[in-house]
């Protein structure tokens, strides 16, 4: 797996593309000749039932691996988990594909994908 990842919201993905500032061939994401392996994945916004949030899930990207396990149920922009219902925003998490191109830090990445 990846150790930098950054999560890219899927309104973004389809701004960036369909304006030519990125490509993709099959699940690979490519940013300025860098290549990114792309996982599904939603960040939590805010938790919409009035339970709390015990897990300190809001602001924290999961894969949706990690919410199957965790007994989530992703339903469009929401998952609900036990008693609880949090507002999510979808999209991937975008690792480094390793050997396709210079290494670059968290913060480089940070950068390069805000230049979008």
């Amino acid at each position: 797996m990846p150790t930098s990842r950054v999560f890219v919201p899927q309104e973004a993905l389809e701004t960036w593309l369909s304006s030519g500032r990125v490509h993709m061939v099959g699940e690979t994401l490519f940013v300025e000749g860098q290549a990114f392996s792309l996982e599904s994945a939603v960040r939590f916004v805010s938790e919409v039932a009035g339970g709390g949030d015990e897990q300190a899930l809001i602001g924290r990207v999961k894969t949706l691996a990690q919410l199957e396990a965790l007994g989530g149920e992703h339903v469009s922009d929401s998952v609900v988990l036990g008693d609880n219902a949090y507002e999510v925003i979808d999209g991937f998490l975008a690792g480094v594909e390793t050997g396709s191109g210079p290494a670059r830090t968290h913060d480089q990445l940070i950068k390069l994908f805000a230049q979008r």
